[in-house]
C-alpha cells in the first residue's frame, strides 16, 4: 500500500510539471495557472543563547548550554489553477549553521541535522545542506478541494508541523469542504499521512510506538468548523496514530466587549487516550483545557490565558503529537506562550498575561511587548517511585522588541529580539524528580532577521 503512495504522489508531481510546461500552449483565463502564480523567497538569521543553572553544581553556577547561529533561505512557489482545477505547490529551503554548541542534546531545529532523518539521529551536530518542505499537487471543484504529495495540513484536523523557517512535512493527502452557509460558513476536512519529516530533517520517517520499534502505519484526522456572520464558531475534530492513540478536539469562540474593547473569548478542550494498555503512556484520558481572552485594537494588544492539566501516567504531561518522540509528527494547539516551558505537567495550572505595543501607525516601526506565565501544582510522572504529593511551580517573564524596516514598495525587513527569564522551585534538575517536560532555570535570548527577496 505504501509503495503505491508513494508511485501515486509522484505520478501526481509528474503530471502537474509536465502540465507546467503545456499550460503555455493553451488560450490563458483569468484565474489561470501563470496568472495566479505567486513567488515568495525570505533570506533569515537566526541566533540563541541560553544559560542554565547546572543540576550538578554545589553553588547553582550558571553554564552555558546553548549558542547557535544559521543563515537560511527559502522560495516558495504557489502555483494558480490551470482549468480552474489544478495546481502544483514547491517549496525548498536552503540552511548553513554559523556557530553550534558542542555536545547539544538535540540539533539546531533551525537548520540541518548532519542525520537524514529522526530514526538516525545521533545528536553529532549541523551541517550545511538544502531540503525541500512542500511538493504537492492540488485540485479544486466548485466548494471541494484535495491536495496530495508533501505537504501540511490546511484543514480543520488534530495533525500540525514543527517549524523552523519552515514546516515540516507529512507524505500524504488531504481533501475538505467548505459550505457557504444562510449565516456562515460551515468547513470540513481529512488528513492522512504515512510519514513525517521535521525541518531539521532532509528525508521522511514512518511513525513509531514509545517503544521505538512498532511500527504506526499512518496517522488521521477528521475535522469540522462553523463560524456564523457574527464571529461566533464552533470547532471539533478526532485523530488517531493507527492502533496506538485517539486525540479530541473541541473549541468555542465569542466576540465579547471589556471596557468598549472588542474581544474574542475561546473555551478549548484538547484530549488523548493511548489504546494500548501495555507501554501506555496514559494511564487514562488525558486532557488541557484553556480559557482565553484577547484583543487588538489600534497599538495595543493584550492576551490572558488560563489552561489546566491532566495526565496521569508514565509520561507525566499532556502532549498534542499523536506520536511520542519530539519531531516525529506534531499536533494541533492554538495555545503558544513562548516562554520557554510548555507548562503541560500532569496537575498543573498555569496563567499567562501579555501585552504589545506599537510605537508606529505605519506598517513599518518598533513594537515592544512584556509577558508572564506562572504556573502551579505541577505532579511528577507516574513511573517514578516518589510521593505523588510533589509538587513544582513555574515562573516566565519574556520581553520582546520588533523592528520593521521597509525595504521596497511592499517589502518589509522585519528584526524580532526576545529574552526569556525561566524560574522553577525545583532542587537541581527537574527531569531527575519525574518531571520529564519542565526544563532547568534558564536566561535565553533569541534574535531573528528576516529579509524578503524579490522575484519578476
Amino acid at each position: 500500500m505504501f509503495k503505491r503512495m508513494n508511485k501515486a504522489i509522484s505520478s501526481v508531481l509528474f503530471m502537474g510539471l509536465s502540465a507546467w510546461g503545456k499550460i503555455a500552449e493553451c488560450k490563458t483565463t483569468e484565474e489561470g495557472f501563470y496568472e495566479q502564480t505567486q513567488v515568495t523567497s525570505h533570506l533569515n538569521y537566526w541566533q540563541r543563547t541560553r544559560h542554565e543553572w547546572d543540576a550538578t553544581a554545589q553553588n547553582s553556577d550558571v553554564k552555558s548550554t546553548l549558542k547557535q547561529a544559521v543563515l537560511a533561505q527559502h522560495i516558495d512557489i504557489t502555483s494558480g489553477y490551470a482549468l480552474n482545477t489544478l495546481g502544483l505547490d514547491i517549496g525548498l529551503f536552503s540552511s548553513a549553521p554559523l556557530t553550534a554548541s558542542q555536545g547539544s542534546i538535540h540539533p539546531n531545529t533551525m537548520g540541518l541535522s548532519q542525520e537524514k532523518q529522526l530514526s538516525e539521529e545521533r545528536y553529532s551536530g549541523d551541517r550545511a545542506g538544502w531540503s525541500y518542505y512542500k511538493a504537492a499537487g492540488k485540485w479544486r471543484s466548485g466548494p471541494f478541494w484535495a491536495r496530495l504529495g508533501y505537504l501540511q495540513p490546511h484543514g480543520q484536523g488534530l495533525l500540525a508541523t514543527n517549524w523552523s523557517f519552515v514546516p515540516g512535512t507529512y507524505r500524504g493527502l488531504e481533501a475538505g469542504v467548505k459550505l457557504p452557509q444562510p449565516s456562515g460558513v460551515l468547513e470540513m476536512s481529512y488528513f492522512w499521512s504515512d510519514q513525517y519529516k521535521a525541518p531539521w530533517y532532509t528525508k521522511t520517517d514512518s511513525f513509531l510506538q514509545g517503544d521505538g520499534r512498532t511500527r504506526i502505519h499512518y496517522l488521521h484526522t477528521l475535522g469540522l468548523k462553523y463560524q456564523d456572520d457574527k464571529d461566533y464558531s464552533v470547532e471539533a475534530a478526532w485523530g488517531q496514530a493507527q492502533g496506538y492513540r485517539q486525540q479530541f478536539f473541541f473549541k468555542v469562540s465569542r466576540p465579547v466587549n471589556i471596557t468598549l474593547m472588542p474581544a474574542l473569548m475561546t473555551y478549548q478542550l484538547y484530549a488523548a487516550r493511548d489504546q494500548k494498555q501495555e507501554d501506555a503512556q496514559y494511564t487514562d484520558l488525558a486532557w488541557l483545557q484553556a480559557l482565553t481572552i484577547g484583543s487588538t485594537q489600534g497599538s495595543l494588544g493584550w492576551r490572558i490565558e488560563a489552561t489546566s492539566v491532566k495526565a496521569e501516567g508514565s509520561m507525566g504531561y499532556f502532549t498534542p503529537r499523536m506520536t511520542p518522540a519530539y519531531g516525529s509528527s506534531n499536533g494541533r494547539m492554538d495555545i503558544g506562550w513562548d516562554s520557554r516551558s510548555d507548562f503541560n505537567a500532569h496537575g498543573e495550572r498555569a496563567l499567562y498575561t501579555g501585552i504589545t505595543y506599537k510605537l508606529s501607525k505605519e506598517e513599518r516601526g518598533l513594537t515592544v511587548g512584556i509577558a508572564h506565565t506562572y504556573a502551579w501544582n505541577a505532579r511528577p510522572a507516574g513511573s517514578i517511585d516518589i510521593q505523588q504529593q510533589t509538587s513544582l511551580t513555574e515562573q516566565a517573564w519574556r520581553y520582546s522588541i520588533a523592528y520593521k524596516l521597509r525595504t521596497g514598495s511592499d517589502r518589509y525587513t522585519q528584526f524580532d529580539f526576545r529574552h526569556i527569564r525561566y524560574r522553577n522551585s525545583a532542587n537541581g534538575s527537574p527531569q531527575q524528580s519525574g518531571y520529564s517536560s519542565i526544563p532547568l532555570k534558564s536566561n535565553e535570548s533569541i534574535l531573528s532577521v528576516s529579509v524578503p527577496l524579490k522575484f519578476l
